[in-house]
C-alpha cells in the first residue's frame, strides 16, 4: 500500500477532543489534533465517507458547537504520512500499570509499571484513543493469568500482548488487514512475546479454535453486533469478554444482543463520550 490519505479540518473555534471523538465512527487509521485543524489518516477515502463527515460536521454547526470549517484532502505517499502521524505521539498511561510507549520515544519506567513498546504505523490502537484506554484499564482488572486470549481487530496487537504480560499462557490476535499483520508481528517481536502471541489475518468465523477464557474486542458498533455470535461460540463458559470502541448511546443497542447470546453483563468504565463493557458467558 504506497498511498495515505489525509483529511484536513479546519474549523472555527477549533474541535476538542470531546467534539472530534464522533469522527472515530469513520473509521480513520489514525487522528491528530493540532490547532484549529483536525487531521485524519486514510487507508482508503471514498467519497461517501468524505461526504458523511462533513455532514457530520454541519450537525455540529446546527448545535452551535462550530461556526464553520473547510475540509481539504491530500494524498501522500506511506512515508510522509508516518512522519505526520508520529509527531504527536507519546507514551501512554493506560489502567494503573500500562504505559505503551512508541519506539521512537525515550522513556525510563518507573518498577511497577508494564512496557508495552509499539511501532504506530497506521493501525489504530496505540493507547492514544479513549477506547485503547478503557479496555486496557479493564483487561488489567480482569485479565490476569488466563488460559487462552482472543483479541478480535488486534490492529497493533496491544490487547494480545498486554494480556501475555499479565501472565496469560497464549494469545490469538488477528484482524483482516494484511498490514495489521505486518505491524503486529513487528510489535510481537518487540515485546518479546513470540512464544505466546500469534498473529493471523482472518474473520471471525475462520478462528477454529474454541473455549476461550477472555476474549476482547475494541471495534466499531456495528461490527461488534456483527460478530456477536461468532465470538459466542469460541467463548469458554464462565469466560470474560470485554467490549471496546463504543459511544454511550451504543449501550443499550449491544447490551441486549450479547445477553441472548448467553453473556451476563458484569462491569463497565467510561472516558468522555466511549464506553467499554464486561460480560460473562453463562452457557
Amino acid at each position: 500500500m504506497k498511498y495515505f490519505f489525509q483529511l484536513n479540518i479546519v474549523s472555527e473555534p477549533a474541535l476538542d477532543d470531546e467534539n472530534a471523538a464522533f469522527l472515530w465512527m469513520f473509521e480513520p487509521d489514525g487522528m491528530n489534533l493540532e490547532s484549529n485543524t483536525v487531521k485524519l489518516f486514510f487507508s482508503e477515502l471514498e467519497t461517501t465517507r468524505t461526504d458523511a463527515i462533513r455532514e457530520g460536521l454541519n450537525r455540529l454547526i446546527l448545535e452551535g458547537v462550530l461556526e464553520k470549517f473547510d475540509i481539504s484532502v491530500e494524498k501522500l505517499e506511506r512515508q510522509n504520512w508516518n512522519e505526520e502521524w508520529q509527531k504527536n505521539l507519546k507514551v501512554l498511561k493506560a489502567g494503573t500499570r500500562f504505559a505503551v510507549k512508541p519506539t521512537f520515544v525515550d522513556y525510563t519506567p518507573s518498577p511497577d509499571e508494564i512496557i508495552i513498546e509499539i511501532d504506530p504505523k497506521m493501525s489504530f490502537g496505540t493507547g492514544e484513543h479513549e477506547t485503547t484506554r478503557l479496555i486496557l484499564g479493564l483487561l488489567e482488572k480482569y485479565g490476569n493469568n488466563r488460559e487462552f486470549v482472543l483479541d478480535a481487530g488486534a490492529g497493533t496487537a496491544i490487547l494480545a500482548i498486554a494480556a501475555v504480560k499479565l501472565g496469560s499462557k497464549r494469545a490469538i490476535a488477528f484482524d483482516n488487514d494484511d498490514w495489521c499483520l505486518e505491524n503486529g508481528l513487528e510489535n510481537v517481536k518487540l515485546n518479546d512475546v513470540e512464544s505466546r502471541v500469534e498473529i493471523r489475518i482472518c474473520e471471525t468465523r475462520d478462528i477454529t479454535e474454541r473455549g476461550f477464557d477472555l476474549i476482547l474486542a475494541n471495534i466499531q458498533r456495528d461490527v461488534l453486533l456483527a460478530i456477536a455470535g461468532d465470538l459466542a461460540e469460541r467463548q469458554a463458559p464462565g469466560g470474560t469478554l470485554i467490549l471496546s470502541g463504543l459511544l454511550i448511546t451504543d449501550e443499550e443497542i449491544i447490551k441486549p444482543v450479547y445477553q441472548d447470546l448467553g453473556y451476563r453483563f458484569i462491569d463497565k468504565t467510561g472516558e468522555n463520550e466511549w464506553i467499554s463493557l464486561v460480560f460473562e458467558y453463562n452457557k
